[in-house]
């Protein structure tokens, strides 16, 4: 059996690439890089047994493994890859690229198999994968964050592998000529099935990254009552009715104004519109107000403004057609997700109810929900060698196909839940309903 431990101190990035650096300019040939760990890790890898019929078993250990390199992305180690490979054939950027043909050469350690700071496994290497390595190769065990890419930021520690010529006698394709006799079914079998044993043990080079899901503009949802008590009057005593159309609706004695355009910063200032169409008549038509193209205003400071189409007629019949601003918002709440405001009646606003109403009367409050909005967030993303979106440890996501953007279910929940709010902050009903009196 050959036996080698290895320590490794704490060594200087930068003193590695300079090197590499410098025989590269002197056009020395490079082997595979040096890494340099931030711990400091003890491992052995010890040849145990090795045969043509079972290949080579190392036994492998390591202790100080208690600082671990985040994984490739940022995120926390979730354990360690202990690799055997041919530094000479199998560098860097070949075990990134060739992940999957590498499982029976890999050996992969949870956190959870590494206690305080030690850690011991069983690498077995079948005839199999043996043929495919080189007897001439310079053979190394080296460790890096499971779930990475292998480079200066994952790289762990690494041990030589001194094999004996008996032992490398069992390396590469056999020099002599093939036997010409037929192997028996069971010699032809065996291999297959331990060879079938190791696949299963394959691990895949997992890349996992935090990238920016953009953020995403809702769609405004206006609930307002207009004046309750007058279209309870309407209703009512006024002997009329209430229609809406164009997207509008009424439920209760509040009007919805569904898909409309524009959206809110993040202090709640924007404008925001509205289509739909509200009509009330009363006294056999001598009252007749139609109300559509709502646009709100917010300012930061929490001021505001509302303004409409309004055609109506006065109390001699005249028609009365005004636009632009017909009341004035005070915000009691306000942000991208929506807001809460006070309304109140402006003089030109005041002229399309035919005189019930003057300049300065309290309207209905009215609230805005941004449906489906979202702001920027940064999720984490796993892609295996292919370029597929993959979950953490490898395993496919169900219906993500290749590499594509989404929306993380939490961040879905959240906006659904902001939105359930903001759904219930509909402030209290102004005055009461008048008497029909009132309403001249």
């Amino acid at each position: 059996m050959t036996s080698l431990s290895h320590r490794r101190g704490r060594l200087s990035r930068t003193a590695a690439v300079v090197a590499t650096a410098a025989l590269t300019f002197l056009g020395l040939a490079v082997a595979t890089p040096a890494h340099a760990a931030d711990g400091d890790y003890q491992t052995t890898a010890t040849v145990a047994a090795a045969s043509a019929d079972a290949g080579v078993t190392l036994e492998l250990a390591g202790t100080g493994y208690t600082d671990l390199p985040a994984a490739t992305g940022g995120g926390p180690a979730q354990g360690i890859m202990v690799l055997l490979r041919d530094k000479l054939a199998q560098d860097d950027a070949f075990v990134n690229a060739n992940g999957r043909s590498l499982g029976p050469q890999l050996k992969m350690l949870s956190n959870a198999d590494i206690v305080d700071g030690a850690w011991s496994a069983t690498l077995t290497v079948a005839p199999a994968t043996l043929a495919t390595l080189s007897p001439d190769g310079s053979y190394e065990v080296v460790a890096w964050t499971t779930h990475s890419l292998l480079n200066a930021d994952t790289f762990i520690d690494s041990v030589a592998v001194e094999f004996t010529a008996d032992q490398l006698a069992l390396f590469g394709t056999p020099a002599e000529e093939e036997p010409t006799e037929e192997p028996t079914e069971e010699a032809t079998d065996e291999p297959a099935e331990e060879a079938a044993a190791e696949t299963t043990t394959v691990d895949q080079i997992v890349e996992c990254r935090m990238e920016t899901v953009p953020a995403k503009a809702g769609t405004p949802q206006l609930t307002w009552g207009i004046k309750s008590s007058f279209v309870q009057y309407v209703q009512g005593a006024g002997g009329g009715e209430v229609s809406t159309s164009g997207g509008a609706a009424l439920a209760g004695q509040r009007f919805t104004f569904g898909t409309g355009t524009g959206q809110f910063s993040a202090d709640g200032a924007g404008t925001v519109s509205f289509p739909g169409v509200v009509n009330l008549t009363a006294h056999g038509g001598a009252m007749d107000i139609t109300i559509s193209n709502i646009s709100i205003t917010a300012n930061a400071n929490g001021s505001g403004s509302l303004s409409a189409t309004i055609a109506s007629k006065d109390m001699e019949g005249n028609a009365v057609n005004l636009g632009g601003e017909v009341a004035t918002l005070t915000f009691s709440q306000q942000d991208a997700q929506g807001a809460a405001a006070a309304v109140t009646l402006t003089a030109n606003g005041a002229a399309a109810f035919a005189g019930f109403y003057e300049a300065g009367e309290a309207l209905d409050n009215l609230t805005i929900a941004i449906v489906g909005a979202q702001g920027e967030t940064q999720v984490e993303r796993c892609y295996d060698a292919d370029g597929n979106l993959v979950n953490s440890d490898g395993s496919p996501i169900a219906g993500a196909g290749l590499a594509s953007t989404g929306v993380a279910a939490g961040t879905l929940v959240g906006i659904g839940s902001a939105t359930l709010l903001l759904g219930g902050l509909f402030l209290m009903w102004g005055r009461g309903r008048r008497s029909t009196a009132s309403h001249r």
